[in-house]
């Protein structure tokens, strides 16, 4: 086992960390971080720094939680790092932990274990964000971002989802119990909104707004056929609500179902996709065609560079069936699990080559299960996977900071780990050291 040793103990910097006040970010300001307090200056001997792509020995420094290769004038603690190999931290750009209270804690250090260090929470309690952002983004703990309450149709999700646990019924599938939860609006406004037309978005918005989300979220459910089910917010409703997080600044994440989805989101000015079209799909019936995009989509798609979230590991939980026959307590279909991660592929390889930046986020427990969905299942390499999950989410979620990178001048934040991923994507869960913006966040072993 990798022994990483330190001149000086780090204990008192740790409570130190853990203490510092917090300063809520305003709303205009949500890339930006709180200002660093002082702090010591570690010089970083015989480690393997990721470049992108491979790694290669050097020797770096963090001064005022600062990346640098220039000794600084002074340093306090030389750092051995045991020919560790050294990463960026990990990014999760969809989720909806770091919610309620009462389950803060064992969330956050769950993301800390396994080395996620910036988050996305795509829908949660507004309330709730509001006290929890005072914990978060700062040195010691994670970074963290909030939709808050998600944008649909009256009575449609994540309505129930927000309001079942609101209600606090244990047995919520009972008929009875169903018609309470489906009755009920105690986190409307709050968890979700509903904007069924224009003039609801009008009268609604500026609370909308004053909630302080730092990016919006609108949930489409295959708004092509939304007759008469009408499950969805209309095309016309999601275009003006994106037009107007667009004048306020925001950034415009979608739910999405289907490939039509996709489009009409691309023609609406929809900036992130949450999940890969028909990612639900089951293949009861014919597998969907794959889409294709005209001259001006293609050339919408690179200048805007659209982000797409695959959400690909919730596969492992749709592949199990729960029916009469296994008196409804669960069996795994291989033969279904083996069809989407082929039509997954498919998929992949489609919007790869029409242009589509990829973020990695798991709308599960953790980002660990997804980031080995992706190597396991040759969806992604090792390289691609790695950089998608250190480098390219972390840009993506804070556009304004100097994150992804190990080099000259960017936040002296990233992960050691015990072998080298690019060989065995394995090592990715042996983190020995977890550094950011210049503090520990746990004593290195």
């Amino acid at each position: 086992m990798m022994k990483i040793h330190i001149i000086k103990s780090v204990l008192f910097l740790l409570a130190l960390t853990f203490l510092l006040p917090c300063v809520r970010n305003p709303l205009a300001e949500s890339n930006a971080q709180t200002p660093l307090p002082s702090q010591k200056s570690y010089q970083f001997i015989n480690g393997q720094w990721f470049s992108g792509k491979s790694f290669h020995r050097q020797i770096f420094y963090s001064a005022s939680g600062v990346l640098t290769r220039r000794k600084p004038a002074k340093v306090d603690e030389v750092i051995d790092l045991k020919n560790g190999y050294v990463i960026p931290p990990f990014a999760e750009a969809h989720t909806h932990k770091l919610d309620i209270k009462s389950e803060l804690a064992e969330q956050e250090s769950r993301f800390i274990k396994e080395g996620t260090m910036y988050v996305t929470v795509l829908t949660n309690g507004a309330s709730n964000a509001t006290g929890n952002r005072r914990h978060f983004n700062k040195p010691g703990t994670i970074d963290v971002l909030y939709a808050n309450g998600g944008i649909s149709r009256t009575g449609q999700h994540p309505a129930f989802v927000y309001e079942r646990i609101a209600s606090g019924i244990a047995q919520w599938w009972l008929p009875e119990n169903t018609k309470i939860i489906q009755s009920s609006r105690k986190e409307e406004n709050n968890s979700y909104w509903f904007f069924d037309t224009i003039a609801d978005v009008d009268k609604k918005w500026n609370a909308y707004v004053a909630s302080q989300p730092d990016v919006v979220k609108i949930y489409l459910f295959d708004v092509k056929n939304n007759s008469p089910v009408q499950k969805s917010i209309s095309e016309e409703v999601a275009a003006y609500v994106t037009k107007k997080a667009h004048d306020a600044g925001l950034r415009v994440a979608a739910h999405i179902e289907t490939f039509d989805d996709l489009k009409i989101g691309l023609k609406i000015g929809v900036d992130i996709f949450a999940h890969l079209p028909h990612y639900n799909y089951f293949f009861s019936r014919e597998e969907p065609a794959q889409p294709t995009f005209t001259s001006k989509e293609l050339k919408m798609i690179r200048k805007r560079n659209i982000v797409l979230i695959p959400t690909l590991s919730l596969n492992e939980e749709h592949a199990i069936v729960r029916d009469a026959s296994n008196n409804y307590q669960g069996k795994f279909d291989s033969v279904r699990f083996n069809e989407v991660v082929g039509f997954q592929k498919k998929t992949i390889r489609t919007l790869r080559n029409a242009g589509f930046v990829f973020a990695i986020g798991s709308d599960r427990d953790s980002l660990t299960p997804e980031l080995n969905y992706w190597v396991k299942n040759n969806i992604f390499d090792s390289s691609l996977a790695l950089q998608t999950a250190t480098v390219t989410t972390p840009q993506i979620m804070y556009p304004k900071r100097k994150i992804g990178l190990l080099k000259e001048g960017y936040e002296a934040s990233f992960l050691v780990l015990e072998g080298n991923p690019l060989e065995n994507f394995d090592a990715i869960k042996n983190i020995k050291l977890r550094f950011k913006q210049g503090y520990f966040l746990n004593a290195p072993i």
